[in-house]
């Protein structure tokens, strides 16, 4: 959430800052987006087949590490294109596994009060993640700041990888 929240609002201003478009920069989001739903879509399919989502978070976190680290060293619209690939490829195998192992978890009979507390948990990390990568932008810059996201996705996948209780 951290990261998406990141992600998110400040590609368009760092994409529009390489190609000077705002229509690059909103057309390139978007097919990121829907690439991103039909792969999640398809692998959905293939990794309910896996019995360790662990691995798969794991996976999909260390690709979206390498793809937000070719953002920040992107320097045309084609390795934009490229990067928004990767992560779109990282969301779609690291989100289905997260959703089922924490459905995997849910108390049936709570269930309404724990999905509001991860979505609840989900909505404040990405206000705060918004507020704290202004600053760091403000003071860093954009590329800084994506190959730093591909770094703590990368602290992620070895985290999630480590984590036992997840599985």
């Amino acid at each position: 959430t951290f990261i998406g929240a990141i992600f998110t609002p400040f590609y368009i201003t760092y994409a529009q800052t390489l190609e000077q478009t705002f229509i690059f920069a909103g057309t390139s989001l978007a097919l990121y987006t829907i690439l991103t739903g039909v792969l999640i879509y398809f692998l959905g399919k293939v990794e309910s087949r896996f019995s360790d989502k662990r691995d798969l978070m794991a996976a999909g976190y260390i690709v979206k590490g390498i793809g937000f680290i070719v953002i920040g060293l992107s320097f045309s619209s084609t390795s934009i294109i490229v990067s928004l690939l990767i992560l779109a490829l990282g969301s779609a195998l690291s989100m289905p596994a997260f959703d089922a192992l924490y459905s995997k978890r849910v108390d049936h009979e709570d269930s309404t009060v724990q999905w509001a507390n991860l979505q609840s948990s989900n909505f404040i990390v990405a206000g705060l993640a918004a507020l704290i990568g202004t600053v760091l932008i403000q003071y860093f810059g954009f590329k800084e700041i994506f190959v730093g996201l591909g770094v703590l996705s990368m602290f992620i996948a070895f985290f999630v990888h480590r984590f036992e209780y997840l599985n």
